[in-house]
């Protein structure tokens, strides 16, 4: 119900997650990727509720789980997004629903509590999440976002 959670939108499309180690401050993680030199965040999302993963998983899973990231696009396009851009916009749109709730903010901010933090990246053309309990350093999931069964993930 009150599970806040971060949402990282990352620029590269062939990033590689590796270990995540806590933060020194309370409940936010750092987020590391590799690829030839780091991966960047293009944006971060923080969503003030449902943030555990049967919540705001299934979510992302409903949003992105389908989609494929390609580069260009024809008639046929319902199922992808060009490039991790317009992911993130499709991402946001879908999650917006007026004032509050879901807010941009910037990939280096403070710790705002967030319980979860997501990480969203792309493998060749298929959408991926990593996603971590900011008290555990272990991943609760990283692999292709469709394949996510939320349903064995406890809830707070």
């Amino acid at each position: 119900m009150g599970t806040r959670a971060r949402i990282n939108i990352l620029e590269r499309e062939t990033i590689v997650s590796v270990p995540l180690p806590l933060r020194k401050s309370q409940a936010t993680i750092a987020t590391k990727v590799a690829e030839e030199g780091e991966g960047k965040i293009l944006v971060s999302i923080y969503k003030q509720f449902d943030g555990y993963p049967g919540g705001l998983g299934e979510e992302l899973k409903d949003i992105a789980g389908d989609l494929e990231i390609v580069n260009g696009f024809g008639v046929e396009s319902e199922e992808q997004a060009n490039g991790m851009g317009c992911l993130a916009a499709q991402i946001i749109k879908e999650m917006k629903e007026g004032i509050g709730g879901v807010y941009i903010i910037h990939p280096d901010s403070e710790d705002r509590g967030e319980e979860y933090c997501y990480n969203i990246y792309a493998l060749d053309g298929v959408v991926f999440v990593l996603c971590v309990d900011t008290c555990h350093p272990e991943p609760i999931y990283d692999g292709p976002l469709k394949e996510w069964d939320t349903s064995n993930v406890y809830e707070d």
